[in-house]
C-alpha cells in the first residue's frame, strides 16, 4: 500500500473490513477443505455426493463472487485480467457520473425547495435566536465577520469611493443648491432650534470662562476709538457690559421671539433662499467644492478620517460588550421573537429563503460535479479504491460469503435433480 492509502487506513479504520476478508476467505477455504475430505470420508455414499457436491458448488460461488468483488477495485492476484481493477481505472468517469447523478437528482430546484420548506429552518432558527444566550452569539459573530468585511477595504479604498463619489454628485448635480434646499425645509420646519440654543448656551460658557479677557479687550477696543469714548467706560463698567452681554444671551436661548434669534432665523433662511435661488453664488461654490476635491490633501484627510472611522466602527463591533453589539444582539431576538408570534410572516420568509437556496443550488449545482471531479482526479487510483472499499464496508464480503452458500445450496439442488433423472 502507497503511504497515502495506509494513512487511510488508519484513519478510517480498515481492520473490520480485514476481519470481515478474513471470515469470507475462511468459508471458501472450508467449503475446499470438505470437498477435498468427501474424497476419503463416507465411501462414496449418497449423503457423501450430495455434501461434495454443496462443496464444489460453494467453492464455485465462492471463487466467482471474489473475483467479481475484487476485479472491483483491484486486479485478481495481480494479473491484468481484461475488465478488472474498475474504480482505479475509471475512476475519473466515475466522478463525473457521480456528480451529475447528485445534481440532477438531489440538487433540483424542486427537490431543494421542498427539503428546505419541510426543514422549518425558519422557524427553529427562530426558535434559536430568541434565546438571549444565542442572540447575543449571532451577533458576535455577524458583527466580527462585519469588521473583517469593512476593515479588508481598507483606509485608501473607502477614501478613494468617498470621493469620486462625491465628484460624481457635483458634477451631476449642484449640491450647494440642494444645501440651500434642505436648509430652507431645516429653517421652515424649526429643526435648527435645537441647534441654535446649544450655540448660545456654549457662547454663555465660553463668556464667563473668559470674562476677563472680553472686558480687557472690550476696553482697549474703546480706547482706541477716542478720548471722549474712553470716559465713557471704565474697568469695571467693561465687565458688566460682558455680563450683560451674557445674560442677553442666556435670554434669547430661552425666547424664541428674542431678537437674536430672529435676527438668526432670517439670517439663515435669506442664505438657504440665495443658495437654492441664485446661480452665481451656487456655481462659485460649486467650483470651490470641485477644487477642494480635486487636492491631494483632500484625499489624504479624507485617507485619514476613513482609518480612523473604520479602526473606530471595527473596535466596536468586535468588543462583545460595546452598545453596538448589545444594539445588534436586541434587534436579533426581537425579530426572532416576532417570527415566533407571527406565523404568516414566518410562512412568507421560509418561502423565499427556500426559494433562494433552490435558486442557488440551480445556479451552481454544477459546481457541485467539478468539485467531485477534480477531489477524485486529485486521488490516486488505489487511494480511490480503497476509500470506495472502506465505504462500502463488509457487505461486499458478504457477497462473497453468500455466494458460497447459494452455491452450495445450488449444488445440492442440481445433484439432487440429476439422481431424478
Amino acid at each position: 500500500m502507497t503511504a497515502q492509502v495506509k494513512a487511510l487506513v488508519a484513519e478510517d479504520g480498515g481492520a473490520p473490513l480485514a476481519k470481515m476478508k478474513l471470515v469470507a476467505t475462511l468459508v471458501l477455504v472450508a467449503a475446499a477443505v470438505i470437498f477435498v475430505l468427501t474424497f476419503f470420508v463416507g465411501r462414496g455414499g449418497s449423503l457423501t455426493l450430495f455434501v461434495r457436491a454443496a462443496a464444489e458448488a460453494a467453492m464455485v460461488g465462492g471463487l466467482a463472487d471474489w473475483f467479481a468483488v475484487t476485479a472491483l477495485f483491484r486486479h485478481p492476484m495481480g494479473l491484468p485480467i481484461p475488465h478488472t481493477a474498475l474504480i482505479p481505472r475509471k475512476k475519473d468517469e466515475l466522478a463525473g457520473t457521480l456528480g451529475s447523478f447528485v445534481t440532477g437528482n438531489f440538487l433540483t430546484s424542486e427537490t431543494v425547495r421542498s427539503h428546505v420548506a419541510e426543514a422549518g429552518l425558519v422557524s427553529k432558527g427562530a426558535d434559536w435566536l430568541a434565546i438571549d444566550a444565542n442572540a447575543r452569539r449571532a451577533a458576535a459573530v455577524v458583527s466580527s465577520a462585519a469588521a473583517d468585511a469593512l476593515q479588508s477595504l481598507g483606509s485608501q479604498s473607502v477614501a478613494k469611493f468617498a470621493l469620486e463619489f462625491a465628484d460624481l454628485s457635483v458634477q451631476q448635480s449642484s449640491p450647494t443648491r440642494e444645501l440651500g434646499r434642505v436648509l430652507g425645509d431645516w429653517v421652515g420646519d424649526r429643526r435648527h432650534d435645537s441647534l441654535t440654543e446649544s450655540v448660545l448656551r456654549q457662547a454663555q460658557v465660553a463668556g464667563k470662562e473668559h470674562r476677563d479677557e472680553l472686558a480687557d479687550k472690550l476696553l482697549r477696543w474703546v480706547e482706541d476709538l477716542g478720548f471722549i469714548a474712553y470716559l465713557a467706560i471704565t474697568p469695571t463698567s467693561s465687565k458688566k457690559r460682558v455680563d450683560s452681554a451674557i445674560k442677553e444671551l442666556a435670554d434669547a436661548e430661552r425666547d424664541p421671539e428674542h431678537v437674536l434669534r430672529l435676527m438668526t432665523d432670517r439670517l439663515l433662511a435669506d442664505l438657504a433662499t440665495d443658495l437654492a435661488t441664485n446661480p452665481s453664488t451656487s456655481a462659485r461654490l460649486d467650483e470651490s467644492l470641485r477644487g477642494w476635491l480635486a487636492k491631494s490633501e483632500t484625499q489624504a484627510q479624507t485617507e485619514r478620517l476613513a482609518a480612523e472611522l473604520i479602526e473606530g466602527i471595527a473596535l466596536a463591533l468586535r468588543d462583545d460588550q460595546s452598545p453596538t453589539v448589545k444594539r445588534l444582539a436586541k434587534m436579533i431576538r426581537g425579530l426572532a421573537r416576532k417570527l415566533q408570534a407571527d406565523p404568516q410572516l414566518r410562512e412568507e420568509i421560509g418561502e423565499k429563503v427556500a426559494s433562494g437556496i433552490a435558486d442557488l443550488a440551480q445556479r451552481y449545482g454544477s459546481e457541485l460535479t467539478t468539485l467531485i471531479q477534480k477531489t477524485v482526479q486529485g486521488w490516486s487510483g488505489d487511494f480511490a479504491s480503497r476509500r470506495i472499499e472502506l465505504a462500502a464496508g463488509k457487505d461486499l464480503q458478504f457477497i462473497r460469503i453468500n455466494g458460497a452458500v447459494v452455491g452450495a445450496l445450488a449444488g445440492v439442488a442440481i445433484h439432487g435433480v440429476s439422481l431424478l433423472l
